[in-house]
């Protein structure tokens, strides 16, 4: 967890940034979206996020792609973890003109995904404006804000969310399945707290 000089560090930094406001077409602050999801969980929240704020939107995809059983899926997040392993991406999105990256990561093993730390890992970030939002299964952010800060420490790491969802694979087969008829049928947003998002877009639009 970050300690106690960290976070007055980063409280200072957080007041001498210049105000921003994303979705105001009046503020020259460019904001992008860059996701990785597995399940659809995380697409269907960025999506969500995209429709209000009007960001650019980048979904990551890995080379190889991830085991769709669940339990073989636990134990490959876990090695990978435990090795810091970052798997080929099939593309690394161009974020040089972005003043600030909304960044969607599941969380694995407690932590950040794999893919996520890849971009982490391989993206030039110095001064950017991160902002990370964590889908879980109710663990909240688990280790995964810790493991942001260290893989980008020329960033600066703002306002995160975190959102579980009533879903979870563990107990509901076919999650991936599940999410993709409710994206079908574009009823896909009722599987979000939808208010708990509105008033985290506040935060960040600075309204």
């Amino acid at each position: 967890m970050f300690s106690r000089r960290e976070f007055l560090k980063n409280l200072l930094v957080m007041c001498a940034l210049p105000y921003f406001a994303l979705g105001d077409s009046k503020n020259s602050t460019k904001c992008a979206i860059i996701y990785y999801t597995r399940t659809l969980n995380t697409q269907i929240l960025s999506h969500f996020i995209q429709r209000a704020l009007g960001a650019d939107l980048f979904a990551l995809e890995t080379l190889k792609p991830y085991p769709k059983d669940y339990d073989a899926m636990v134990t490959l997040a876990a090695e990978e973890k435990r090795k810091g392993f970052c798997p080929p991406l099939l593309a690394l999105p161009n974020i040089e003109q972005y003043d600030v990256i909304l960044l969607g990561t599941p969380l694995w093993s407690l932590d950040i995904s794999s893919p996520i730390r890849t971009f982490l890992a391989q993206s030039g970030l110095r001064g950017k404006i991160l902002v990370p939002f964590v889908t879980n299964a109710g663990y909240k952010f688990g280790n995964a804000l810790d493991s942001i800060a260290k893989l980008a420490p020329q960033a600066t790491i703002l306002n995160a969310f975190e959102h579980s969802f009533t879903l979870k694979e563990k107990t509901s087969q076919n999650l991936k399945v599940l999410n993709q008829d409710k994206i079908t049928q574009n009823k896909e947003f009722e599987l979000l707290q939808q208010n708990k998002v509105q008033t985290w877009l506040k935060s960040i639009k600075g309204i």
